[in-house]
């Protein structure tokens, strides 16, 4: 969707800054993936707020998916950290070494190749193909 579209559909719903967990869960990856900016701040509320791993997973899978969304990931779950059950902790801290593995990789990884200038092919005489034998049909009756 287009952020305008969702504009108009939180305009309608209220879908940033709803207290249902279920539905935040599910409106603020779709928000990040379609540019929303505006439902971010919410976002990191919420993630902060709630340290339910059901819950904040989906939002920090998509928050890493950018530069920008990477960075307010760690903003954020540093804020967020001493309230989080272990587990949660240790989930969001995998996800974010991926992210920043990931993007410390592409950054350092040089620029590819130029490809090389395809040299033009000479014409060959072409070559007489050998017939095929057809196979033979069994005699009908």
């Amino acid at each position: 969707l287009k952020p305008e579209q969702l504009a108009q559909l939180d305009a309608a719903y209220k879908f940033t800054g709803t207290p249902n967990g279920e539905i935040a869960m599910r409106w603020y990856p779709l928000a990040l993936r379609s540019g929303y900016l505006e439902a971010r701040p919410a976002a990191g509320e919420f993630i902060q707020r709630v340290g339910r791993r059901k819950l904040v997973m989906p939002i920090y899978e998509e928050l890493v998916k950018t530069p920008e969304g990477l960075a307010f990931a760690r903003e954020v779950f540093e804020r967020a950290r001493p309230g989080y059950h272990p587990i949660t902790t240790a989930s969001v801290e995998a996800v974010l070494a991926a992210a920043g593995a990931i993007a410390a990789a592409s950054a350092s990884a040089p620029a590819p190749a130029q490809p090389e200038q395809a040299q033009p092919e000479q014409a060959q005489p072409e070559q007489a193909q050998p017939e095929q034998a057809q196979p033979e049909q069994a005699p009908q009756h």
